[in-house]
């Protein structure tokens, strides 16, 4: 009696990966066809030929065109690029400013800050540099000795680079000496 208890013990871990492996060979089975079959229908669909001819006429317009397309969308120029003042203020003994411009995206430029009050003009230059989003100008920082008078005085920043240009609104910063 113990023996067929132990017989049936054993038999039952042996019939359970039976039919595990007959699962496993079904699916294999299963993904096999439906790969051979999209490859047959894939394979009827693509051209794999290369044509080394000359380009037709169609081509060559297409072509030029893309071309023309980069070369107008590379020319923009003021119009479509704005300056965005993030902080200009005074901190302790300088005075701090930081911006960015709208929707361009490019390494280098310089970004040229002039502070105006009255006849009186300060200008002072910084780097363009590219992240994700859009091309910041480096912080500049001015310490308040180079500023000949305390009050308000108007910030216009301009960016250049190559043909393309932006400028900022006007912005108030006020130095206090």
């Amino acid at each position: 009696m113990k023996n067929k208890k132990r017989l049936k013990r054993n038999k039952l871990p042996i019939v359970m990966l039976v039919l595990l492996a007959l699962i496993a060979a079904a699916v294999v089975f299963y993904f096999l066809m439906l790969v051979t079959k999209s490859t047959e229908n894939s394979s009827s669909e693509i051209d794999s030929s290369i044509n080394y001819n000359p380009p037709t006429q169609d081509e060559i317009s297409a072509g030029e065109n893309i071309k023309k397309d980069n070369e107008d969308k590379n020319a923009q120029t003021i119009a479509d690029y704005s300056i965005f003042i993030v902080d200009a203020s005074q901190y302790g003994q300088s005075i701090e400013v930081k911006a960015y411009v709208e929707s361009l995206i490019r390494d280098g430029g310089t970004c040229t800050f002039t502070f105006s009050k009255g006849p009186t003009v300060v200008i002072k230059t910084s780097r363009g540099f590219a992240d994700a989003t859009h091309t910041n100008c480096e912080t500049l920082t001015v310490p308040i000795s180079e500023f000949p008078a305390s009050g308000i005085w108007s910030l216009l920043i301009t960016y250049s680079l190559g043909g393309i240009t932006a400028n900022s609104s006007n912005y108030d910063v006020e130095v206090t000496k």
